[in-house]
């Protein structure tokens, strides 16, 4: 247990800092999802995750990432036709989704962060994330 200790302190330290229960399963799930740049699916999760745990279920894995998602370590993409993909990065940012291969690409824009709320969500709402979805073609597809 110490090697899994010091293998993954990074993880250790997230999981910690959100208050969620250390445990290997959710270290190497952690782990898999912050080495994915590609805004992963659950089951790209589960086929990296599996690797090191072989009895991992798919279920295991998806209510887990859910789990980071309530905790802030992650985002939740959905609303796309697609299966809901997850965000590890933390950082405010945007996506742009292409129609056709369905990759996604994060971009920074300060005009989009800095966006002002019509005025009905002024009275009564409390508005958590503000962040823009573009959709078209991705230069690959466009060709």
């Amino acid at each position: 247990m110490q090697l899994i200790e010091r293998a993954f302190h990074h993880e250790r330290e997230q999981l910690r800092q959100c208050g969620l229960k250390i445990t290997t399963q959710r270290l190497i799930i952690l782990k898999e999802l912050m080495n994915h740049a590609d805004h992963p699916t659950v089951h790209m999760i589960h086929e990296a995750v599996k690797k090191e745990l072989p009895a991992v279920s798919v279920d295991t894995v998806y209510r887990t990432l859910l789990s980071f998602s309530e905790a802030g370590l992650c985002t939740v993409l959905d609303g796309m036709g697609e299966a809901r993909r997850f965000d590890p990065k933390r950082t405010v940012h945007h996506h742009f989704i292409c129609n056709n291969c369905g990759k996604i690409v994060d971009f920074a824009c300060t005009e989009f962060d800095n966006l002002q709320l019509p005025s009905v969500f002024k009275k009564g709402f409390t508005v958590e994330n503000k962040s823009v979805r573009l959709s078209g073609l991705c230069p690959d597809c466009n060709k």
